[in-house]
């Protein structure tokens, strides 16, 4: 019995977290070594029936060939380890029965006793893993209930078979724990087991049946109002704050991501569909089949899809065998024992309880207990059968233990599938200067677990650091290739080692290959969402290096700045443009293109898009300009209100350089020289919520000032930095510009621009094709802008236009043989 009882401590210290998962493993694995010293010291025969093991020899069997193919040799051997534990788990069981069962149904109320009673311990007290009962992991739905479940299944059949009162108050203690515990699974679970339990009973008292059965029915309503779709009903959505404030809890979706990991299992399987990715391995197809970020598992929380996936078909036909000969085979006099093992197996199609070590084993234990001995079917095999084993588990732990100790050498020797000892010996061999054998310690480790995490991201390392880089990105890229949504930190990795390796512009190419999927789950991490903008920031990633950059939204209409009085709508066109025209990406031979940039003057703020000066100047272009190679002349206007010059960059190479311009026009005023968003959109859009509660906000557009957040963030921005900072800065995206685009460019300018700013210009953005600067001086007339606004009119976009259009002609910028 002390293997009974070294078995229930071992599973107590992973439920309740005091022993770390890879150290509990350990005790598992010693279970069948010590239970053959336990019978061997008391002479005991241990008996194997023949049947089942077998089916159960059969089913290893396969393992061992799925490991020939496993992906990760090295995590699939340790699950094969555990594979062979189970299995004697359920002899000892069998051998034991006699022994346990009179101590069973005690030792399970004193360790529900003991986890419910850990489980009211602040959550902060235990390590955060999901791999445990006691404590909230996702929200506040924990595993304790998913086990309790058995307890009071137990304790309600003997109140319905014995009408002993302490069963009914145990029962009343564990209720309260098991319902809010908030598992689905368990709630269905229980009521399923345990309503066909009722049923079977053939002479029902009614006190005793009543209260059996409002448990159940009790059990049945928490599980239908923790479903989210209950509370679609339009009767009770008004009751959902309430149950949300009062339980501490929030109704989940029905499948709640069971659907998306289904359809990973699924499609793991129909890739490999003989002998499956390797026990243990469901971690990689769950990596590249996920459709949704944070949704990888490691198992599709369905025990028959997981082996399905794991192991193939062989080996899940073999498992399957091995279930159902448990179940032709029960023992009819132990029909609550089968009530416990029916229980467990449902959670197990619904849940990932069978990740728990603990928890797999008792559903084996279980069968163990269930399982019918038939005398002429026994046979003596115990020490034949497990010598191996016993030999491959002591292998194990002594390697486990000489990795501890950093005998790396002599722990490989022994037993050539362990993490820690491949690493520990490659890093000693290559810090004592075995160059080369580090080198070939790492192509054997590579060959054992090529698709590892921890493997790869090791190896990378090792090669960095030898100095091996192009080796070191092959192992990064072949890391990020097993996923859909990367790590960031291994990105980030791969990122900068690809920086180094072929360039800056192709790792931005490459960490924009992801963006996309990283940016669809900006909205479940605000923290998540920081790190990649901030990342993107500090590596100047192009594409991604704007956290606050915004586009129009590409509708026929907006509508913005609704605190201004001169409201308008603006034709936004299907590329984001202020514009009354879709135009094409290809460009025909007989177009020219003009392309403009600049802030909301450019945009046309506050007049229809119509009445803008570049649709104007357009018009003008293509009804008093004739060429003969040139049948019509674009304008495309790529302003937007608010802009800054970095802004107007990303924008020109974002949507400007498919068009491929034949000239640009760029309009900037003294203000764009030290407005920098990145930095003044933040506080801008914090002061605004300040002054919108203080009452300050309406008080300012009362008096005129339209712009009252937006002014105070861009003098407090150009206060902390200082001119000449965001000078350098905008300098940067000016020489980023001249990579983009070469040809002939015309600046706009106000008449507030300053000889400085003009140099500046002149020094940067300079080219052969020419640059043409020109100072609209007529536009210091306040009557051609909309009062207090700092916005062009009608009248003054008119004039805009047409000094653009003569400066176009009177500089031939725009080809042509005849002007009218």
């Amino acid at each position: 019995m002390i293997t009974f009882y070294l078995f229930l401590l071992s599973f107590f210290l992973e439920a309740t977290t005091v022993l770390k998962r890879e150290n509990v493993f350990f005790l598992y694995l010693l279970l069948p070594g010590l239970y053959f010293l336990e019978a061997q010291l008391s002479q005991k025969k241990i008996l194997f029936p023949k049947k089942i093991s077998f089916i159960y020899s059969l089913f290893i069997v396969i393992l061992l060939i799925s490991f020939c193919f496993s992906i990760d040799k090295i995590n699939s051997f340790d699950h094969l380890l555990y594979y062979f534990s189970a299995y004697f788990v359920f002899i000892f069981a069998l051998n034991e029965k006699e022994k346990i069962l009179p101590q069973f149904k005690a030792a399970l109320i004193t360790f529900g006793f003991f986890s419910s009673l850990i489980s009211l311990l602040p959550k902060n007290l235990f390590p955060p893993t999901a791999y445990q009962l006691v404590f909230p992991f996702y929200g506040n739905h924990n595993h304790l209930g998913d086990f309790l479940g058995i307890v009071i299944l137990w304790l309600i059949y003997d109140f319905l078979t014995k009408r002993q009162a302490i069963n009914l108050y145990l029962t009343l203690f564990f209720l309260p724990f098991f319902l809010f515990a908030y598992s689905r699974s368990a709630y269905l679970d229980l009521f399923l087991v345990g309503g066909s339990m009722v049923i079977s009973f053939k002479i029902r008292k009614k006190p005793v049946f009543e209260f059996a059965g409002f448990i159940f029915i009790l059990v049945l309503i928490f599980f239908i109002f923790s479903q989210k779709q209950t509370f679609q009903a339009s009767f009770l959505k008004p009751f959902l704050p309430a149950a949300e404030r009062y339980l501490k809890t929030q109704p989940r979706d029905l499948w709640s991501g069971r659907a998306e990991y289904f359809s990973q299992a699924i499609r793991g399987f129909l890739e490999k569909p003989l002998f499956g990715w390797g026990i243990g391995n469901f971690t990689y197809p769950s990596n590249k089949y996920v459709t949704d970020n944070l949704q990888q598992v490691s198992s599709a929380l369905n025990l028959p899809l997981t082996i399905l996936t794991e192991v193939g078909i062989f080996g899940f036909l073999a498992f399957l065998g091995f279930v159902l000969n448990i179940y032709l085979n029960r023992d009819p006099k132990e029909k609550i024992i089968f009530y416990l093992f029916l229980y467990l197996g449902l959670n197990f199609l619904t849940n990932y309880t069978y990740s728990l070590y603990g928890v797999y084993l008792f559903w084996f234990f279980l069968a163990g207990l269930l399982y019918k001995k038939k005398d002429r079917e026994e046979f003596f095999f115990y020490p034949l059968f497990s010598l191996v084993v016993l030999f491959l588990l002591f292998l194990r732990l002594t390697a486990e233990i000489l990795n501890l100790t950093g005998n790396f050498y002599w722990s490989l020797k022994l037993f050539p599938f362990t993490h820690k000892g491949y690493q520990g010996l490659i890093s000693q061999e290559f810090f004592q200067g075995e160059k080369n054998s580090a080198e070939n310690l790492a192509e054997k480790y590579y060959r054992f677990s090529s698709a590892s995490f921890s493997t790869l991201d090791f190896l990378a390392d090792f090669n960095q650091v030898e100095g091996n880089l192009k080796q070191a990105l092959i192992y990064r890229l072949e890391l990020l290739k097993n996923y859909h949504y990367p790590p960031l930190a291994a990105l980030k990795k791969t990122y900068l080692l690809k920086k180094d390796v072929e360039g800056k512009k192709q790792a931005d190419q490459y960490f924009m290959s992801f963006f996309d999927r990283l940016e669809e789950n900006f909205w479940r991490s605000s923290i998540f969402k920081d790190e990649v903008w901030r990342f993107c920031g500090q590596e100047n990633i192009v594409g991604c290096r704007f956290y606050y950059f915004y586009e129009p939204d590409p509708k026929s209409h907006e509508k913005i700045l609704k605190q201004v009085p001169y409201q308008e709508n603006y034709t936004i066109n299907k590329d984001t443009l202020n514009d009354r025209f879709n135009y094409s990406i290809e460009k025909p031979k007989d177009v020219f293109r003009v392309v403009i940039l600049g802030d909301s003057l450019t945009f046309g703020l506050l007049v229809k898009t119509k009445d803008n000066w570049t649709e104007k100047l357009e018009d003008l272009l293509n009804k008093r300009l004739i060429d003969a190679n040139i049948k019509k002349i674009e304008v495309i206007n790529l302003a937007v209100h608010g802009y800054d010059i970095p802004y107007e960059v990303e924008r020109f190479r974002k949507r400007g350089i498919k068009y491929q311009p034949d000239l640009v026009i760029w309009s900037l005023s003294s203000g764009n020289f030290y407005q920098f968003n990145e930095v003044m959109l933040g506080k801008t859009r914090l002061y605004e919520e300040e002054m919108k509660k203080s009452g300050e906000l309406n008080t300012a557009i009362k008096k005129g000032d339209y712009y009252p957040s937006w002014e105070k963030s861009y003098k407090e921005t150009l206060s902390e930095l200082g001119g000449e900072k965001i000078l350098d800065q905008i300098k940067k995206y000016l020489n980023e510009f001249n990579h983009y685009y070469r040809g002939p460019l015309l600046i706009i300018t106000s008449p507030d621009i300053s000889n400085k700013e003009t140099s500046l210009l002149s020094k940067t953005v300079n080219r052969p094709a020419g640059l043409f600067l020109r100072q609209v001086k007529e536009l210091s007339d306040s009557n051609f802008y909309f009062p207090k606004t700092g916005q062009l009119n009608k009248e003054g976009h008119q004039l805009l236009a047409e000094r653009v259009f003569s400066y176009l002609i009177d500089n031939r910028l725009v080809l042509c043989r005849r002007c009218r």
